[in-house]
């Protein structure tokens, strides 16, 4: 039943997504169940700007009322919540990169505040929706990530919106609203999100064959801890100075603009160095923890493979890393999850 209701729930949607594109004006680069062809002759209407808001109330309404307790329910909810945050990325960075003549930059404005406006309040009043959106993690931060950056003032913004994105909806506590998101402290609370959903994030990554996924993340933290450098500098100064306010990134945004366009906007980095950083991330402890035991599970062995020989540049030795980091917690998980039991049930048992 719960097969047959999601599929239901796949062809609503389908439908739904060719309703907005003809007749609200929605663009096809926000579409995920229906592919348009730009030599159709159904093309989208002429719209209002109340009809552009449409797609981003009905997405906002399905999200709030979809019950999450059946596979249907939380699929509608997952689905909408990643139709929000695509309009949200989309219109944030249309607005400024709009180069078409006949493009409203104030509407793509107003959509994208609409569309912020919108995830605020789901995460705000919906207990399960970090719940959901944990499932889909990895899904909603390539939301952020895609597509390719074409230079580095959008690379720096769409990190800038996923920041955004951890700090307004899913940092659920510790952060200080009473200071600005590029605070040392708050950017801070974001890398400690960060360093906690990343393994399954990976995991999920390693599993589709997503390397160009795993390696923006890694720029992504990059970026995070440059961004951290260069506020706790500025705090510094300001301390020094005496100062009652300050403006965080005056300063090294003037030094980003004298740099080469970079995978990690704001540094200065080759591909060859981003892949040995995104080695190295996911050789951290942490990571290992979570992705060994997934890909060893697995029958097929091309995840384990893609892990060894993309991932790690075939540079590393599984055997290794049992013996020498995660051994030990590998081979409970293992037991516990072909047991079908709870591997955190005996940790305060043990000896």
């Amino acid at each position: 039943p719960d097969k047959e209701a999601k599929g239901a729930a796949e062809m609503f949607f389908r439908e739904m997504e060719y309703l907005l594109f003809r007749f609200c004006g929605m663009s096809k680069d926000l579409l995920f169940s229906v592919e348009i062809d730009a030599t159709s002759q159904h093309q989208p209407s002429l719209t209002t700007a109340s009809d552009a808001s449409i797609p981003v109330l009905l997405f906002r309404s399905l999200c709030e009322s979809s019950p999450t307790n059946s596979a249907a329910g939380c699929f509608v909810f997952q689905r909408s919540l990643l139709g929000l945050v695509r309009i949200w990325v989309a219109t944030s960075v249309g607005s400024c990169n709009n180069t078409s003549s006949n493009a409203d930059p104030t509407e793509s404005s107003t959509m994208a505040c609409a569309a912020l406006d919108a995830l605020c309040a789901i995460f705000d009043c919906h207990g399960h929706a970090l719940a959901q959106a944990n499932i889909i993690m990895s899904k909603l931060f390539s939301e952020f990530f895609l597509p390719s950056v074409e230079c580095e003032s959008l690379g720096a913004m769409r990190y800038q919106l996923l920041a955004t994105f951890i700090y307004a909806c899913l940092l659920s506590s510790g952060r200080d609203q009473n200071l600005p998101i590029q605070n040392a402290s708050n950017v801070s609370r974001i890398m400690q999100f960060l360093d906690n959903v990343y393994p399954s994030v990976i995991v999920k990554m390693i599993e589709d064959e997503d390397h160009a996924g795993i390696q923006m993340c890694t720029a992504f933290r990059m970026y995070l801890l440059a961004e951290h450098r260069n506020a706790t500098k500025e705090e510094a100064k300001a301390r020094k100075k005496n100062m009652h306010e300050l403006i965080v990134g005056t300063r090294s945004d003037k030094h980003r603009a004298s740099l080469s366009r970079s995978l990690v906007p704001g540094l200065s980095i080759s591909t060859k160095k981003l892949i040995e950083n995104a080695k190295l991330l996911c050789s951290k402890v942490e990571v290992l923890k979570e992705v060994l035991p997934r890909l060893l599970l697995q029958s097929s062995r091309s995840s384990l493979h893609f892990f060894i020989t993309k991932v790690c540049q075939s540079e590393v030795n599984i055997s290794d890393f049992l013996r020498e980091k995660v051994g030990q917690h590998v081979l409970k998980t293992l037991v516990w999850e072909l047991g079908g039991d709870d591997p955190g049930e005996d940790d305060e048992e043990e000896m």
